[in-house]
């Protein structure tokens, strides 16, 4: 269960994602309009511990890049952190300490972040 700090993060995650639609599918050409429909229309990639990786955004190895699968089958990705230096700062922290007191790895904990904000989108 996430803490109340990582789930502080979630309003400006979502609306960081919701910034980068509609999104269109590099293999089959289906379009997604907003965030909702792609969540509800793609499956994340991976299985749940490896569904969520780190990658390096203006030096950042805590941006969150997520993986989804489109129907036809093409992996799409999505950046789910913007280039906000303190923001990311306090992320990262929230993550480490979030994983240290669960006794879990840093990668988990996104995985919780990524299932909290499906959940909250989709219900919407």
């Amino acid at each position: 269960m996430l803490s109340k700090t990582l789930k502080s993060f979630v309003e400006p995650i979502v609306k960081f994602c919701c910034s980068q639609f509609p999104k269109k599918c590099n293999l089959c050409g289906k379009e997604y309009v907003d965030f909702k429909s792609f969540l509800e229309q793609t499956t994340p990639a991976g299985s749940v511990t490896n569904g969520v990786k780190y990658h390096s955004q203006k030096g950042d190895i805590f941006g969150i890049l997520s993986w989804v699968s489109c129907k036809c089958g093409a992996t799409m990705t999505i950046s789910c952190t913007d280039s906000e230096k303190e923001m990311h700062r306090m992320f990262k922290e929230a993550i480490l300490n979030e994983a240290k007191e669960q006794n879990t790895t840093p990668k988990n904990v996104l995985n919780e972040i990524r299932q909290e904000i499906r959940k909250t989108i989709i219900s919407e």
